[in-house]
């Protein structure tokens, strides 16, 4: 509740981003298996494997715009035996801050932990079913002098200090943590020439243990001295909901045990174009691994993805906050509980233009258009172009970071690997490696950072562990791989 709460609220809101959880190295594979129906739902259909389970999986990263290690120091390993939990003192030059004027910023942070999933194909048709958790946070539009603040630290007020500002592009603050229990199903429609059509649909059923919001349409604010903040013609919307007694003092708070989840649905809608080398046809088998990968010269590709929302009732404060009179806030001021905030905030706003009250509120998911074109080069080497645009459907929405991607890859049944190039926000370049050893895969998007070449503005990660690939244990699903062996698992 004190300043240093909200500065380090802004700190992390402001400068940190992750788009991890797109995990740029794994689309367009064949061998994608159960994991890429999150790309796009329709691709369980068109899948080298006819059966795939996913044992567990996880990616996280950020970004930070604003604060960086230079190339010489930027190697992880240096990196991690820096000092982590505190920025460097503002009073000395250091190469942890940028020379340039921040702007509009957008930030995200995000992380998916997948647990067990399968899928399962069969001819024409595909279905899956998978389970994780997921956290997402999102802003954009922070403003010039609130990133100075961050920048140069709340020791130096005189970066705002009696100079009036005033706002009327949107800042948007959104972030959740849930679960997704997903059902997906594919299905190839009956074609007689080389062009396949595919069309998927995932539903999700989420549930969440926290979330919040904040819309701030538009705001004039002054800080008269280092203490008095005037706030003026605001006008804004907040909802919140986690899992604490509102009414517990600093050093008491703790989990309500009577705390309700939100609940919600999303989905996914997929369809693939796919320019097959050969007419297509109906298959017949009388063992699934008998089924056969039918090869194409190109792949098109488009997909809406986490179309969904989450609506909280339990522990659920939300309303707008308006008004046209200055109304000045001590930033000093502490207090005793969260409820005492929220009184404190309706004392001070007119109860006939503003209130937060009691009352349910809904968080809409990151939802995102993707789009794909995936060229074979070879039987083994393929090339995908991707875009991902975020699309926030709501003022209440979670913002998807957009971007740009060339994705080179060489695919086999023991070795994958890709190279993705990816321009986040469009204009960015990333460079990354994924690697998939028979059922391990691992990767990054920034792998030029982690290694010293570029300046380190961050980092981000990802693996997952499939029961599959496994000739030894027998658990190789890769259609047309039959064994003669009447133990082998081979339905």
């Amino acid at each position: 509740m004190q300043k240093s709460i909200i500065t380090l609220l802004l700190l992390v809101c402001c400068f940190f981003d992750s788009h991890a959880q797109d995990m740029l190295g794994t689309w367009g594979s064949n061998y994608g298996g159960v994991n890429s129906a999150i790309q796009n739902p329709a691709f369980i259909a068109n899948s080298k494997l006819y059966f795939d389970i996913n044992l567990i999986g996880a990616n996280f990263g950020y970004y930070h715009n604003d604060f960086y290690l230079e190339e010489t120091n930027s190697t992880m390993y240096d990196f991690l035996h820096q000092k982590k939990y505190s920025f460097p003192k503002q009073d000395a030059k250091t190469s942890y801050l940028m020379n340039n004027v921040p702007e509009l910023e957008k930030a995200f942070i995000s992380s998916r932990q997948m647990g067990p999933a399968f899928m399962l194909n069969i001819g024409r048709n595909a279905f899956a079913v998978s389970f994780s958790a997921r956290e997402f946070t999102s802003v954009s539009g922070i403003p010039d002098p609130v990133a100075n603040v961050i920048k140069h630290g709340t020791a130096i007020p005189s970066v705002i200090l009696n100079v009036p500002y005033s706002f009327t592009k949107p800042i948007r603050l959104a972030g959740m943590v849930w679960d997704e229990t997903a059902f997906t199903y594919a299905h190839q429609l009956k074609s007689d020439t080389k062009d396949v059509i595919t069309l998927g649909a995932t539903l999700k059923y989420l549930t969440s243990v926290g979330g919040a919001y904040l819309y701030i349409k538009s705001v004039d604010f002054n800080m008269k001295t280092p203490n008095m903040l005037s706030v003026s013609n605001a006008n804004a919307s907040v909802g919140m909901s986690i899992p604490l007694g509102y009414r517990q003092g600093q050093g008491q708070l703790g989990y309500d045990s009577n705390y309700k989840f939100g609940k919600g649905f999303g989905t996914d809608l997929g369809i693939t174009i796919q320019r097959n080398t050969e007419n297509h046809y109906v298959q017949r088998f009388s063992r699934l691994c008998e089924q056969e990968f039918q090869q194409y010269d190109y792949r098109i590709a488009v997909s809406l993805i986490d179309l969904g929302y989450i609506t909280f009732k339990n522990n659920a404060i939300s309303g707008t906050l308006v008004n046209t009179t200055p109304i000045n806030f001590d930033i000093n001021n502490k207090f005793s509980s969260i409820q005492s905030a929220v009184d404190t905030i309706n004392q001070h706003f007119n109860p006939a233009d503003s209130s937060l009250t009691r009352k349910k509120f809904t968080i809409y998911t990151p939802t995102a258009l993707s789009f794909q074109y995936d060229k074979r080069i070879t039987d083994n080497i393929y090339v995908t172009a991707a875009a991902i645009i975020g699309i926030p459907v709501s003022k209440s929405a979670i913002t998807r970071p957009s971007q740009l991607a060339i994705i080179p890859r060489y695919e086999s049944d023991i070795f994958e690997v890709s190279m993705p190039l990816s321009f986040y926000d469009y204009t960015k370049p990333r460079l990354g490696l994924s690697a998939r050893i028979f059922f391990l895969t691992v990767g990054t998007d920034r792998l030029l950072s982690l290694n010293g070449v570029h300046d380190y503005y961050g980092y981000d990660f990802y693996a997952s562990i499939r029961l599959n690939f496994m000739k030894l244990l027998r658990m190789n699903y890769i259609k047309g791989q039959c064994h003669e062996s009447l133990t082998h698992p081979c339905f």
